[in-house]
């Protein structure tokens, strides 16, 4: 008798992460040219997001892919940056740090 047998596990807690937002483009800034430079590599870079200022607060960090990093250039205002990331691994999550 043949037997097949197969299977798909399921992960408790599997989680997906995205963020976005905007910059005014300054092309001195090292944070953005670090942005722009692993959109264009395929690399990923660590974010950490947090709801005080500074760094303490709650929050999450981990790795993400620049998803997204387009340039807009409206008349009235300077160029801005549109930047979408999405988390590549398990977030660390922070209470009160």
């Amino acid at each position: 008798m043949d037997c097949l047998i197969s299977w798909k596990g399921k992960m408790a807690g599997l989680r997906e992460g995205k963020a976005d937002f905007s910059l005014t483009w300054d092309p001195l800034e090292a944070s953005q040219l670090a942005i722009q430079t692993a959109f264009l590599a395929g690399t990923k870079l660590g974010f950490k997001f947090v709801d005080a200022a500074g760094t303490a607060g709650y929050g999450f960090w981990g790795d993400f892919m620049i998803a997204a990093f387009n340039f807009e250039q409206p008349l009235e205002e300077g160029t801005t940056v549109s930047v979408s990331l999405e988390l590549d691994g398990p977030p660390t999550v922070e209470i009160g740090v």
